[in-house]
């Protein structure tokens, strides 16, 4: 079977992790609006529309 890429997410209690990894054997985080970590959470604003990640965070 030939290399290829593979991705792994850590998805913890708080924040989510995502790392590529190359064919070669290089990895990288991924990054989610420049950072390598994505808060998890979730908020349900007075209308009842869900916000996910950053935004849940703010909204809170």
């Amino acid at each position: 079977m030939p290399p290829s890429f593979l991705l792994s997410v850590d998805l913890g209690t708080s924040h989510a992790v995502a790392v590529l990894r190359w064919p070669d054997g290089r990895t990288r985080p991924l990054l989610f609006d420049g950072q390598p970590v994505l808060p998890v959470g979730v908020f349900c604003d007075e209308a009842g529309e869900l916000h996910v990640g950053r935004d849940a965070i703010r909204r809170a």
